[in-house]
């Protein structure tokens, strides 16, 4: 090919590329894996806290009505009173995946548990 076929070749492509961001998407559900976007819903009341030293986080178990054990990391979005402490009831999102609680024993860290990590929660 010569100079000119792969420079028109080229900017064919970088067409049909730009052009797939425009594409709109009409069934978000079927896009996203569900109404959450793929994310699990939670909310309870919060029955214990453990503070992940090593990976900068905080574990916390809720209860039901939809519980389990969760991550709040330094990225989670909190709204209303901030406060997670056990006693009080939170709802939120989290990722599906599942990821260690480390604490600080001795030199090293171990792990103490798993949790979603969060990605926006609401207290009371």
């Amino acid at each position: 090919m010569n100079q000119k076929a792969l420079s028109y070749l080229a900017i064919f492509a970088l067409i049909i590329i730009a052009s797939t961001f425009f594409i709109p998407v009409s069934d978000t559900q079927a896009f996203f894996g569900g109404s959450t976007g793929g994310l699990s819903p939670f909310g309870g009341m919060v029955t214990k806290f453990i503070v992940c030293t090593c990976s900068s986080s905080i574990l916390i178990t809720v209860g039901s009505p939809v519980g389990g054990d969760f991550l709040v990391t330094p990225g989670t979005k909190l709204y209303a009173n901030f406060n997670f402490m056990p006693g009080h009831w939170v709802l939120g999102l989290a990722l599906p995946a599942s990821l260690p609680c480390m604490v600080y024993v001795g030199t090293s860290c171990v792990n103490v548990g798993n949790g979603k990590p969060i990605i926006m929660m609401g207290t009371s």
